[in-house]
């Protein structure tokens, strides 16, 4: 079972509650099974403000309930209520609530207690949403998330918010909230730009590890790759990326408190285990181990421990960007493929397709803990929408050979399809954020729990 390590930050930790909890007692290590993370210390702590307003409605003096409308209040089911999409309520429910939420204090009123319904969230759309934002890891593919972060910045309606980002996902994600700290979207803009310029320019060991994830193929190279250990081939580590990060993102930016906040993950070789770096962790060491793919360079050291690509165990870790709050909107940018109808027969394509695989183990799981709360947390409205990348396309598949050069021109082409895959996606669903989800994650990710 996959465990995970939260991050110090400015967030109010979770407070243990007892035995048998999911809690280490140094931090987060709540599984990633949706089992395991029910007795995670955040719902068994959501669970008892639930039960203390579920309380309060069923026991209400019965004078109040002989005032509303409908069915007795007492027949209100919580699977009418909480539910893992749009809920359906009846009217007379609704009724009933609201009389909870606003009653008065006095003889034969009722007493509301927070916690007890769910529909003042979804009354009227906000003026100008706010995103949060999960950056999947895909090697070259990440210039398609830097198109449709472009596109967001470029729409003054809407706010971004945190932002969760693994591998590629990391990079791009240190230097858009670096630029929104420190100069707003003008400087994100113009560090995603730098940012994919330097990796276009760095050279073979970077242009390598920009590897597209969908279909890698770098013909002899790529035939090669299961037989050669990255410390027999790469002596430079990742020192060319350092150079890149040390250009686009200020961590000591990235470090401080407030708004926008960055998080990314990377897998612990040692133990397996998926942690999250956040607040006073984030390091360039912690962005560069996000994306250190192990069969290109070096396990990357932090704090004494190495770590491997982050999107191995969570593509990306979605829980920091609901942690402060479950009335969210998240927009995961994905990049990796949910389906594949052939077999693979080849090494580089068995390798390939098991690389996949784990990534999109990872995101399910974490899809799963977000449903779960959904279903479980009173109030809870994670909202979630998905912008993907083209199923097929010549900057989806590429061929494999050095037919067509991982760089510029690629990297060019990727952004201005993300760009427009965003505009597309906000003409249709602009309308949905901050009321409901855009997509149906069971059909789209298959049964959750």
């Amino acid at each position: 079972m996959r465990m995970t390590e939260r991050p110090s930050s400015n967030r109010r930790a979770p407070e243990p509650v007892g035995a048998g909890a999911g809690l280490a007692a140094d931090g987060w290590s709540g599984g990633y099974s949706a089992f395991s993370l029910f007795k995670g210390v955040k719902i068994a702590r959501s669970m008892r403000g639930w039960q203390e307003g579920l309380d309060s409605a069923l026991n209400a003096p019965s004078s109040c309930k002989r005032t509303l409308a409908g069915p007795r209040l007492d027949h209100i089911r919580a699977r009418d209520v909480l539910d893992l999409g749009e809920p359906y309520v009846h009217s007379s429910q609704r009724q009933a609530c609201a009389a909870l939420q606003t009653g008065l204090h006095g003889k034969g009123r009722c007493q509301p207690r927070q916690g007890t319904c769910l529909m003042a969230s979804r009354a009227r759309q906000p003026e100008r949403p706010t995103l949060n934002l999960a950056l999947q890891g895909g090697g070259a593919h990440g210039a398609f998330t830097w198109g449709v972060l472009d596109c967001l910045l470029d729409r003054e309606d809407l706010a971004i918010g945190d932002v969760s980002g693994t591998s590629a996902g990391a990079l791009n994600g240190a230097a858009l909230v670096s630029g929104l700290r420190s100069g707003g979207r003008s400087a994100a803009k113009a560090n995603l730009s730098l940012l994919w310029q330097r990796v276009a320019q760095a050279g073979a060991p970077m242009t390598l590890m920009m590897l597209p994830l969908r279909k890698p193929g770098l013909g002899l190279w790529d035939d090669a790759m299961p037989l050669l250990s990255p410390y027999q081939t790469n002596p430079f580590a990742l020192e060319p990326l350092r150079y890149v990060m040390s250009e686009v993102a200020n961590v000591e930016v990235l470090k401080a408190p407030g708004a926008n906040a960055l998080f990314v993950n990377a897998v612990n070789v040692h133990t397996g285990s998926v942690r999250v770096f956040g607040g006073t962790e984030l390091s360039v060491d912690a962005i560069l181990a996000s994306a250190c793919a192990p069969l290109m360079f070096q396990a990357a050291r932090v704090e004494g421990e190495s770590y491997w690509d982050g999107s191995y165990g969570a593509n990306p870790s979605l829980w920091p960007l609901y942690d402060a709050s479950h009335n969210v909107d998240i927009l995961l940018i994905e990049l990796a493929p949910l389906y594949r109808p052939e077999t693979p027969t080849t090494a580089k394509d068995i390798l390939n397709r098991i690389n996949e695989i784990a990534s999109v183990n990872g995101l399910t799981s974490e899809l799963r803990a977000l449903a779960l709360i959904n279903r479980s947390v009173p109030n809870a409205d994670i909202r979630t929408h998905v912008i993907s990348l083209p199923d097929s396309g010549p900057d989806t598949e590429l061929e494999p050979s050095i037919k067509r050069t991982v760089g510029p021109v690629l990297f060019e082409s990727l952004r201005h399809s993300g760009y427009a895959a965003c505009s597309a996606w906000l003409a249709a669903h602009r309308a949905t954020l901050g009321l409901r989800s855009s997509v149906d994650i069971h059909q789209r990710y298959g049964p959750l729990i």
